[in-house]
């Protein structure tokens, strides 16, 4: 992507951010155009590492009290993700 972007315009730097999954800043670079497309995909592969993530090896069902976040809905997933 970031590729693509710097062949159709003239870029002299850019800046990359990576949150940890309490959302805040792990990660802070300044890349030259080349040092973004030799870095971006190992940024993304730390940026995978850092979100957020359940640490079940196995889950049937969770059931999840979102009140919090979008309002008083309790929405339940079984272990394939599906909504029910």
């Amino acid at each position: 992507m970031a590729k693509m972007m710097i062949e159709k315009k003239p870029v002299l730097f850019g800046g990359a951010t990576i949150e940890n999954a309490f959302d805040k800043v792990a990660v802070v670079d300044v890349l030259t155009p080349k040092e973004i497309i030799e870095k971006e995909p190992e940024l993304q592969k730390k940026a995978k590492q850092l979100l957020p993530r359940l640490f079940f090896d196995q889950i049937d069902v969770l059931v999840m009290n979102m009140e919090v976040v979008a309002g008083p809905y309790e929405w339940v997933f079984d272990k394939h993700g599906q909504l029910f």
